[in-house]
């Protein structure tokens, strides 16, 4: 099959464009940050070749409104791409120039063959988390949203590189997002069936299917405990129209970030340098509940954004160009803020994940609780 939806990422772009996909080399390690622009603009830290993989799961974000969106990027000739769409999706699934994908739709699979730097591109009215991509080469994956609603009637745009299955994770700490005092969702994206998941100030619960994701609300202000059975990836949705009765307390435009394992922390040796285009900067660490040796201090004239605690930590800068010091003897991830709605992240190590995570009050209350759901059917 050809890529029919082969297109720029740009979700104005339209009809068929191959190698539209972008190849940056370098002669020593260097870090890429894609912004793009839309409505408003966004922003994600991309993934080196060496690090990506051949078998992803898709997560998105729409459940408010607007379209979500996914494309793959080949980085070799001749890459075939079997794509299996959720059950979510639309009875009709459309390309980029509007046209539908001829004999696709919801719970079916097709395959394209794409190119070096063809991208195909893909999107929904409905969710189209769940989505399994296997192929046989390394592929880079992109996700998003177009037309997002945030308050006053407003729509944004949200888009992430995500990492494939291998890089995925069990344990995580999530900071909340510096402008929604509502609180920020949650996706979590399983590949394997009955995960369990602990959430920090949730009751821990199961999701039943692999290939699938749930959402959830944290509140501003806290930091987040993710803890989960088998690996999965997490996305943070932030200012993002959650509640019509909060609307007025959400400031900035929607924004999408893949929150990296416990594993994926990093140790840098320099301080961080946060670059935005025409807006203010923010920076904050996210260090974990046990690593309580990172100092995390605002470059001069730059003041905390919120009190700080041991695990999360944000500094603001009214200038473009942020710069933030770290002194640490621990590893740590730290993301960006372009104020209104870009949030990336600027470090983090992605390595492959090994083992089942296994947790001895999940384990204990989840048989507990089949314990009594058989007794109580009379088993």
């Amino acid at each position: 099959m050809n890529a029919s939806c082969a297109s720029l990422i740009v979700p104005t772009a339209a009809g068929v464009h191959l190698q539209k996909g972008i190849k940056i080399e370098a002669g020593s390690d260097v870090s890429v940050v894609v912004r793009q622009t839309y409505t408003d603009s966004e922003s994600y830290r991309a993934i080196p070749d060496s690090k990506l993989g051949t078998e992803y799961v898709v997560g998105t974000y729409c459940s408010n409104g607007g379209s979500c969106q996914f494309a793959v990027i080949a980085t070799q000739d001749r890459t075939s791409v079997n794509i299996i769409l959720p059950n979510s999706a639309a009875s009709t699934v459309t390309c980029v120039s509007g046209q539908p994908l001829n004999g696709q739709s919801q719970g079916s699979d097709f395959v394209v063959t794409l190119n070096e730097l063809d991208v195909f591109y893909l999107e929904n009215a409905n969710d189209l988390s769940g989505t399994r991509i296997v192929a046989n080469n390394p592929i880079s994956v992109i996700v998003g949203g177009r037309d997002i609603p945030y308050p006053n009637g407003n729509v944004g745009m949200m888009v992430e590189q995500i990492p494939p299955i291998s890089k995925w994770g069990t344990e995580f700490m999530i900071g909340p997002g510096p402008k929604n005092d509502a609180g920020d969702i949650i996706k979590i994206v399983t590949n394997t069936a009955n995960t369990e998941v602990y959430i920090q100030g949730f009751s821990e619960f199961i999701i039943p299917k692999g290939a699938s994701a749930i959402e959830r609300r944290i509140d501003w202000g806290m930091n987040s405990i993710v803890r989960t059975s088998y690996p999965v990836m997490i996305l943070q949705v932030v200012s993002i129209s959650l509640y019509t009765t909060t609307a007025g307390t959400i400031q900035g435009t929607p924004s999408m970030v893949v929150v990296p394992s416990k594993s994926q922390r990093k140790v840098v040796q320099t301080d961080l340098y946060v670059s935005c285009v025409a807006t203010a900067s923010y920076a904050y660490v996210v260090a974990g509940t046990n690593d309580r040796t990172v100092s995390f201090g605002c470059a001069p004239s730059l003041q905390p954004l919120f009190p700080m605690t041991s695990e999360v930590k944000w500094c603001a800068s009214a200038t473009t160009n942020g710069m933030f010091t770290v002194a640490h003897t621990a590893t740590f991830n730290a993301y960006a803020y372009c104020d209104p709605g870009e949030l990336f992240l600027v470090n983090v190590e992605w390595t492959d994940h090994t083992g089942v995570q296994t947790f001895t009050c999940l384990n204990y209350c989840f048989n507990f609780l089949r314990v009594v759901n058989l007794f109580r059917s009379g088993i």
